[in-house]
């Protein structure tokens, strides 16, 4: 009889002990659709430069923005700023960021391959530009369609 009890008693505490538990945070199985978006890419690309400016490294002009090189990483700061980060040493090498000529509303996005693009969300025009030191470049320029 005693060890009915305490077997009784034992279920009970697991019981209570497993409705008790705190259900699990929303951010771990649930997918936030706003940050999942995929931003429209279509805006017409002009690049601004010819090359680089001296110094900047890790990145790769092409046709439609910056490549990221093997080695390096690509981290957002705030809105509409980045940071290009060296592997090896998780030192930071570049900033550069995308803005308006009118207002707010432009982000820098990495594409699938590696691409650096400006993505409107609130203007027609957005400038991609990079700091080398201390002087600000705009590198290209995207329009909307």
């Amino acid at each position: 009889m005693r060890f009915r009890s305490v077997v009784m008693c034992l279920a009970a505490v697991a019981l209570i002990g497993s409705c008790a538990r705190s259900p699990e945070p929303a951010g771990e199985g649930s997918v936030d659709t706003a940050a999942t978006a995929i931003p429209d890419t279509s805006a017409r690309v002009s690049v601004l430069v010819d090359a680089l400016p001296a110094g900047v490294e890790g990145l790769e002009l092409t046709e439609r923005g910056l490549r990221v090189q093997k080695g390096y990483e690509f981290t957002r700061d705030t809105d509409s700023t980045f940071a290009l980060m060296r592997l090896s040493d998780r030192s930071r090498i570049t900033v550069g960021g995308c803005g308006c000529k009118v207002g707010a509303g432009c982000v820098p996005f990495l594409t699938d391959d590696g691409i650096i693009i400006c993505v409107s969300v609130l203007c027609n025009t957005c400038g991609l530009a990079l700091t080398s030191s201390g002087a600000t470049i705009e590198v290209a320029r995207f329009e909307k369609p």
